[in-house]
């Protein structure tokens, strides 16, 4: 029996109708990986008068995966739309009706999102398993010169071991964000916002974490959770900047709890006509964490927190927008 080797575990993806309904795993993902843990909780009995256990019962399984890889311009519809909301996408640029996809995301502040979650397919020949009810509880972009990371977390029901992968999946043309192709800009009005950049971010991440939980009930014909509830999210930019005139303006700004408005835009090459590739995230921020000076590669450094707020007059605390050439899930 050949032996199954890591290196050629696969990804497959399919959007359900609802969660937990099942699909097809009909979408090879390469750039995010899924790494499914499996997760129970057990009630233990050990018998009166005795010193060791007569037997378990399980209570609750499920599945707890970890999705590391790098940043892709086609490949983040899945988690955005997941993470944030579903959504389906316009078309972009003067001539790229057919090519070039938009996919606008804004998370309501006071009414409930819709998720999209997925079935979820992960193996090799050798052996595979797949989850339904896949979605993303976790998400965060991680930047600085060398890469563009991504790293999540997400919530699925009980594994089914042993199945067959699906056949011939459709793949995900690769495109890469490169750093060479980021941007950092910070600005004191949402009207403004997008207009200074800061030209000394060393480094950077935006996360978003604890957006949704599993429903668990008293009922014996569910074998899984019932449904999954948003929670109270945390939405943060991290910026490890120089300390010099502009990055210590951050802390002017958390001394006085001012709201500032930052940019992170990536631009890819062209698609068709102006259609380009494009992941632009903009949020309302307030600082809220300073972490101590350090080195960084010989410059004198320092990181602010900042988290996204809701700001009345711009109508939303985040938005992000992705342009690719992907027109459905």
């Amino acid at each position: 029996m050949a032996e199954r080797a890591s290196i050629i575990e696969q990804v497959q993806i399919g959007p359900e109708d609802s969660l937990g309904s099942g699909g097809t795993a009909d979408t090879r993902l390469r750039s995010i990986g899924i790494e499914p843990g499996i997760q129970v909780s057990l009630q233990s009995y050990v018998a009166k008068g005795g010193k060791f256990l007569v037997a378990t019962a399980l209570g609750k399984e499920w599945v707890q995966a970890s999705t590391p890889g790098f940043a892709d311009y086609n490949e983040l519809v899945y988690p955005f739309n997941s993470i944030f909301h579903g959504t389906t996408p316009s078309a972009a640029g003067t001539s790229a009706s057919a090519t070039t996809h938009a996919w606008l995301f804004q998370p309501s502040h006071n009414a409930a999102d819709t998720p999209k979650t997925f079935y979820v397919e992960t193996g090799q020949a050798a052996r595979a398993q797949s989850f339904n009810g896949g979605l993303w509880t976790e998400f965060t972009i991680s930047f600085d010169r060398d890469k563009v990371e991504v790293s999540g977390t997400m919530l699925g029901q009980a594994i089914a071991d042993g199945i067959t992968l699906e056949a011939s999946p459709a793949v995900v043309t690769s495109q890469p964000i490169v750093p060479t192709q980021v941007d950092v800009y910070l600005d004191g009005t949402s009207g403004n916002i997008g207009t200074t950049k800061l030209t000394r971010v060393l480094s950077g991440e935006f996360a978003v974490s604890n957006r949704y939980g599993p429903v668990w009930t008293v009922n014996s014909a569910a074998a899984a959770y019932a449904a999954a509830v948003e929670l109270e999210p945390t939405v943060q930019i991290k910026l490890m900047v120089a300390a010099d005139s502009n990055g210590m303006a951050l802390l002017t700004a958390l001394r006085t709890g001012s709201a500032q408005y930052v940019r992170l835009k990536a631009t890819g090459g062209t698609i068709a006509g102006t259609g380009t590739y494009l992941m632009q995230a903009d949020m309302a921020v307030k600082w809220n964490e300073v972490g101590e000076y350090s080195d960084d590669d010989g410059v004198y450094a320092i990181e602010f927190t900042g988290s996204a707020f809701h700001d009345s007059a711009w109508g939303k605390a985040f938005s992000v927008l992705l342009q690719n050439v992907v027109s459905a899930l």
